[in-house]
């Protein structure tokens, strides 16, 4: 029996949807990958065994499996494969029944079946979107990254024998709702407005490079006037600045750096401490903004 299931690369900045078939047939046991599949692919195969089999599920020894990553000429890397690959392998031999066309699945197996951290899902959440799915399984632990894409149900899930509970009815997952929302009514409000400080055009234009760079900024003044009238209203300018490029600047450190230091957002937030450091829940949503995904 022939399942399909999708998933999805990280090229470059960006995600690349990839079509995982997984085929069971009559014939000399073993398990192949192809489609142009790294090491770390290829290793997936003992993976997912010993994680079907520690979640109570019935691994086809006896059977031949071939497992297809399509396109075939686009290079996949990571452990990412790893819960979509065992999500068709149970739907081919009849253990799952479940219509997956507009669902988009991600995550890394432990052999005990936890499904793991993965690297590049804000990118991959953002190419669902812009393709018309409706549905993203994710690990757990990046729930609130995907989150921040808006018109997605983004399921957390912890375990593969909870997404098989999910998918037969048997113990339905909450979709994972962000913490913090930037919408319009709720957005935050300063005492001063950046727009209100006429002139000045040389000083006004440093201040928006400082921000939109995320720069150092060392400032000399002779009246507390001065301070009030530009410096005050710069975290207003900054915070929109800041906002903005979060998402790109998400993509790119949670692309290539370890776990530990994911959602390490440098920003500045006001002149009197230009230099912090913007926390997970500091990431809020970028739509009201104007952000486009």
């Amino acid at each position: 029996m022939l399942a399909k299931v999708t998933s999805c690369a990280v090229v470059g900045l960006d995600g690349a949807l990839v079509d995982v078939e997984v085929d069971i047939s009559n014939g000399q046991p073993g398990f192949t990958i192809v489609g142009l599949p790294d090491a770390a692919v290829q290793e997936s195969h003992e993976r997912v065994r010993a994680a079907i089999k520690n979640s109570n599920f019935f691994y086809p020894f006896n059977k031949r499996i071939t497992v297809n990553l399509a396109p075939a000429d686009l290079h996949k890397e990571g452990p990412a494969y790893d819960l979509p690959i065992a999500v068709g392998l149970l739907i081919a031999s009849e253990q799952l029944a479940a219509d997956l066309s507009r669902t988009l699945v991600i995550g890394e197996l432990s052999l005990d079946g936890i499904v793991r951290h993965t690297n590049g899902v804000l990118p991959m959440a953002a190419v669902a979107r812009e393709r018309g799915f409706s549905d993203l399984f994710v690990p757990a632990s990046d729930a609130p990254e995907a989150a921040l894409v808006p018109g997605l149900n983004v399921y957390p899930i912890e375990t593969l024998f909870a997404l098989s509970a999910h998918i037969n009815g048997m113990q339905p997952l909450a979709p994972y709702r962000a913490t913090r929302d930037f919408a319009p009514d709720t957005a935050p409000s300063y005492a001063t407005d950046f727009a209100e400080v006429r002139g000045q055009e040389h000083v006004k234009r440093v201040l928006e490079v400082a921000a939109a760079g995320q720069h150092n900024l060392f400032m000399l003044w002779t009246t507390s006037h001065c301070i009030q009238h530009r410096d005050l209203r710069f975290p207003q300018l900054e915070m929109y600045a800041g906002l903005r490029s979060a998402a790109m600047r998400v993509k790119i450190k949670n692309r290539w750096l370890p776990k530990n230091q994911r959602f390490c957002i440098r920003i500045s937030n006001s002149i009197r401490r230009p230099l912090g450091y913007a926390s997970q829940s500091q990431v809020v949503a970028l739509k009201p903004l104007g952000f486009v995904f």
